[in-house]
């Protein structure tokens, strides 16, 4: 069911794993239009009625688009989170956002409306993969809404992420297509001649730039819409979806009369020469180095220049940045809120962040971005905050003051923070806007800051003598900003003020250009690029700027012009090709009354089975191995229910065994309370005996929750515990299905258990194949209460402990990990199955434990294009010696080493997923020379914890027979 579903499922606006927490407030409302329905919580109320505004015009323009159209659409307002995001899911078919808007321009400073661009880019997806139309959509019609967006598991990257991009330039005075640094990874890219081709543009990559698929697609897709129209456009996608298995290729040669091969080309040309015309400006001197990773301004300091940088070979860090030699110390290893969210005073001796923290309370799960103080002398770190949604932290050169943006629903102010009790007071508010990146003048007295309001982004002043306030509602010190641009068509970002020279990045009429406005007012244009200067500052007699480039973010040098040019009243060009249709702000109709929402799950997909599970093996003795012969070749049949809001799911299986003529079947249910989730499961199947195939009855339910949880890249901590109950019946006598027998024999069993897990660890680079220091334990344990006979142990448990270690500060690891298991009465299997899937050569005892030791090298990062749209992300190994022994009164070893190699492909699309090749080996270690190839050796297949082994020449015959195994 898993694998099913992770092929219906698409990226939103950010993937981001931890950006999804679920808030578990069950007090959700709801409020619709005539085709949108919003769910959010009471204090989102603000949001749904701004999105109920326009959700209308909205539906209009992108349906029209694609010219299909839902019925109702349902959208999710999450704000349990402090980072933007947003995504369209298939389980079952709605849109959730958060409700935060960006810290930062990556979408563009002309978004006059977060909300609602991100419901135009979410909807896009929704109507493109969500709608009845095409092989899967009609399927969808009889086997559930799901099964429509089976598509996307066939559609390249830039094909999913395109669309919406472009729908969000279209309909938005904003969006990406219009947003400078969102062309700024094309330029660089194009500049040094190094653009992906198109086979790449499928899918996501580890190396630059990042969101290949949402540029590529844009671009793309943007071309297409400007060259052959709306109706081509729609055209394309009608007769891809006809026949999604072999890609759009066909349906885009058939309606353009081009390939797309031919058509990246062109596309590649004309943005080309749109970017750099005839003769593109010089690029300064490259102060970082020109290795892949992202190397952003520098803050200067009498210790150095420090410098937030991530590389793929070195975890993400605040590092010591020689301009002269290009060496680096790392100073905290950290990942930031965003690359601007880190401040230090003058000396040097203090640097405070602002890093991402995902957590628990008394009943929800939440992310948010704290401060931290880093000591650099004592090489400590503080945490100044708790869950208090600040980014841009500034300190004063003395140190004295430290201010920051703290996110306000869909908005942000500027605060003051108190060092010693982190006590917030309120600097500055302006209603409906966003600051960002504030910077305190050199002389300490005013703090400069980028503000933008729907749409129109300028660069203020404030005193910092203004008075501060507490609880403050609406705006707050508005009056005493100076406004140092006010230039409704540019936008500038990144000011730094010193000496009373205001430094920033501003829209130019060639890119992202680096500005001065001096003491008297007057604005000059002092950095030109090819690809852009959005940030820098003056150093010595040299300009120092951010830009771009084909390995990622860099910093680069350029001499101070011997004159300055003014920059007059030029304004940028309309970035999108064709113009493009700028949105307007619509009124839409809520034609329903507020109302409670209850959120019950929903059928996603029914599908039919080829197979009939049977959950119980013949033997009593439960055994991690199962054999394909547990799955009978017979018509069997699956449901899945899930909840949008709470993620609630039922499951339900079953088939018909024809072995014994009988059904089998298994209702699977999952409730969110509190924070954890009951779970709830009855089984009805048959299980081999003496007497024949006898009917067997189980319930189960069990609730987990966690602990203790706390995640700080990059150290995460976790905790978490659970209980379950299991009562089983088997029937004595062969017995044609009745799930209520009486007066029959049976046996009956009942068990209750209990489960903790443990983990802490410390993450390391990119390369690593696993967390470079890791200790993990999985504790669990069953007693049984009422048993029929000695097959049944009394009481069992189970220990699994992991750890890795790195050798130094390379990115080689060495891992070793132990499972031991007891159980009150002796049994002949194993507590766990080396690799390779032989079972050990002594009998298992009461206590038994499985060793492993693992060499990891570093894992190889790939950008290989495969057959059908997928895509090898990166290549690693595994190096692995296992010993087996049993630990009675009178404890045995295993004579037999079992070693293993393994090849690991990260392999996926805008996910990838780990499919492992491997070999193992079987050494009797006192009879080497009875080795054989045929018996010795086995081939094996691992994903996603399943592992299918090829077993070679058993007996001096060739029967190569499959095993499945649960690792």
């Amino acid at each position: 069911m898993l694998a099913v579903l992770l092929l219906f499922r698409f990226s939103g606006l950010v993937a981001q794993d931890a950006s999804s927490p679920r808030e578990l407030d069950a007090r959700w409302r709801e409020i619709a239009t005539q085709h949108v329905r919003i769910v959010y919580q009471q204090k989102d109320e603000s949001s749904a009625r701004e999105i109920a505004g326009f959700a209308e015009t909205v539906y209009r323009q992108v349906t029209s688009l694609y010219d299909s159209s839902p019925q109702t659409v349902l959208c999710v307002l999450r704000s349990d989170t402090e980072f933007a995001n947003g995504l369209s899911r298939p389980d079952p078919p709605h849109i959730e956002i958060n409700t935060t808007a960006p810290a930062g321009p990556w979408l563009g400073a002309s978004t006059e409306s977060w909300l609602k661009a991100v419901f135009v880019h979410e909807l896009a997806h929704y109507v493109q993969f969500g709608e009845k139309r095409g092989l899967f959509g009609t399927m969808s019609r009889a086997l559930g809404p799901g099964v429509a967006a089976a598509t996307g598991a066939f559609t390249p990257g830039w094909m999913i992420e395109g669309p919406a991009v472009a729908a969000e330039t279209l309909f938005t005075d904003g969006g990406r297509g219009r947003n400078p640094f969102f062309h700024l990874y094309a330029r660089g890219l194009l500049f040094e001649e190094r653009l992906f081709n198109l086979a790449r543009a499928a899918n996501e990559s580890r190396f630059p730039p990042p969101g290949r698929i949402y540029l590529a697609g844009y671009l793309i897709s943007d071309y297409l819409l400007d060259t052959y129209g709306e109706q081509a456009f729609r055209d394309i996608v009608v007769r891809f979806f006809r026949f999604p298995f072999m890609g759009p290729w066909r349906a885009i040669r058939v309606v353009t009369g081009s390939s797309a091969r031919e058509i990246f080309g062109s596309m590649k040309q004309r943005i080309a020469g749109t970017y750099f015309g005839d003769a593109p400006p010089g690029r300064g001197g490259r102060v970082t180095p020109a290795r892949v990773g992202d190397y952003h301004l520098p803050r200067r300091t009498r210790a150095g220049w420090y410098m937030y940088r991530t590389r793929l070979d070195r975890p993400s860090a605040i590092v010591r940045f020689d301009p002269e030699t290009g060496e680096e110390d790392e100073i905290v290893v950290v990942s930031l809120s965003d690359a601007y969210s880190f401040t230090a005073d003058a000396t040097g001796s203090f640097i405070v962040f602002a890093s991402p923290v995902f957590g628990y309370d008394a009943r929800n799960a939440f992310l948010t971005s704290d401060l931290f103080l880093y000591d650099t002398a004592r090489r400590t770190t503080e945490r100044l905050t708790r869950r208090a949604g600040l980014r841009h932290p500034e300190l004063s050169p003395d140190g004295a003051v430290l201010v920051a943006v703290k996110q306000e629903a869909s908005f942000a102010s500027l605060v003051e923070i108190d060092r010693e009790d982190a006590t917030e007071t309120l600097l500055l508010r302006i209603p409906e806007t966003n600051l960002y990146t504030p910077r305190i003048s050199s002389d300490g007295r005013r703090v400069v800051f980028s503000a933008n309001r729907a749409g129109v982004q300028d660069i203020g002043a404030l005193a910092l003598d203004v008075p501060r306030g507490r609880e403050i509602e609406g705006a707050w010190n508005v009056e005493r900003v100076e406004w140092i641009t006010d230039t409704p068509r540019i936008a500038e970002y990144y000011p730094v003020e010193s000496d009373g020279v205001v430094t920033f990045g501003a829209d130019g009429a060639t890119g992202l250009e680096l500005r001065v406005r001096e003491p008297d007012g007057e604005t000059r244009t002092v950095v030109r690029d090819p690809v852009g200067a959005f940030a820098g500052f003056r150093d010595s007699g040299s300009w120092v700027y951010a830009s771009y480039s084909a390995d990622g973010f860099a910093v680069f040098r350029r001499p101070v012009a011997p004159e300055i040019e003014t920059t007059g009243s030029t304004e940028p060009p309309d970035i999108v090709a064709g113009g493009g249709r700028r949105g307007r702000r619509a009124v839409g109709l809520v034609v329903d009354a507020p109302k409670r929402y209850v959120d019950f799950p929903r059928l996603v997909l029914w599908l039919p089975l080829p197979f009939a599970p049977n959950p119980f093996p013949a033997d009593p003795a439960a055994s991690e191995a199962v054999s394909l012969e547990s799955f009978a070749l017979a018509p069997g049949l699956l449901l899945f229910f899930r909840s949008p809001v709470r993620g609630h799911t039922v499951t339900l299986e079953g088939g018909v065994l024809p072995d014994v003529g009988q059904p089998t079947g298994t209702l699977d249910v999952a409730v969110s309370i509190g924070k954890g989730a009951l779970s709830f499961s009855l089984t009805e199947a048959y299980r081999e005996q003496e007497s024949g195939a006898a009917q067997t009855t189980e319930l189960r339910i069990g609730y987990s929750a966690p602990l203790l949880a706390y995640a700080r890249f990059p150290i995460s901590r976790s905790l978490s515990a659970g209980w379950s109950a299991r009562y089983r019946v088997d029937l004595e006598d062969e017995l044609p299905f009745a799930p209520f027998a009486a007066g029959v024999p049976a046996h009956h069993l009942l068990s209750v258990g209990a489960d903790a897990t443990a983990r802490l660890l410390r993450r390391g680079s990119s390369l690593h194949a696993r967390p470079p220091w890791e200790l993990s334990v999985d504790g669990r344990a069953e007693v049984t209460v009422v048993r029929p006979d000695e097959t049944y142990p009394v009481f069992s448990a189970k220990l699994t402990s992991t750890g890795t270690l790195p050798p130094g500060r390379t990115n080689h690891l060495v891992s070793a990990s132990v499972v031991a298991g007891y159980r009150s009465s002796p049994v002949s299997e194993p507590v766990a199955v080396p690799n390779g899937g032989w079972r050990p050569g002594i009998d298992a005892r009461s206590t038994d434990a499985l060793a492993t030791l693992s060499y990891l090298p570093p894992t190889l990062p790939t950008d290989l294009p495969l057959p059908f749209g997928y895509h090898l992300g990166s290549i690693g190994a595994r190096l692995s010696a296992q010993g087996y022994a049993s630990l009675t009164a009178s404890p045995m070893v295993d004579p037999t080493l079992y070693a293993s190699v393994e090849i690991e492909f990260g392999i996926g699309k805008t996910v990838h997923f780990p499919v492992a090749l491997g070999a193992a080996v079987r050494l009797r270690t006192g009879d080497p020379s009875g080795f054989t190839l045929g018996d010795d050796l086995r081939i094996y297949v691992s994903s996603g914890g399943i592992t299918g082994t090829i077993t070679g020449r058993r007996s001096n015959e060739r029967n190569f027979r499959k095993e499945c195994r649960l690792r």
